[in-house]
């Protein structure tokens, strides 16, 4: 059996990670804007810092997922980086 197309423990542990920043960075946006017009300026200004690094960590956590399927050849397509 091909091992690039068996399940790949590290590409599963990535895509937890990515899926887990995205909820994240997802739950932050929702809750800045439920708290448009409610929030003074500076707490909203906080609030929008948390949605920022969640939005930042959601990115990073996608592109080392990207990246290892690129290095490991995991994506089941059969192609291999040189």
């Amino acid at each position: 059996m091909d091992p690039r197309k068996e399940s790949c423990p590290i590409k599963t542990a990535l895509l937890s990670a990515w899926q887990s920043a995205a909820g994240a960075y997802s739950q932050a946006v929702a809750e800045l804007a439920r708290q448009i017009g409610v929030l003074a300026k500076p707490e909203y200004e906080k609030l929008k810092q948390i949605a920022e690094n969640a939005r930042q960590r959601s990115l990073y956590t996608q592109a080392n997922l990207e990246a290892h399927i690129r290095e490991h050849g995991c994506d089941g397509n059969g192609e291999v980086a040189a």
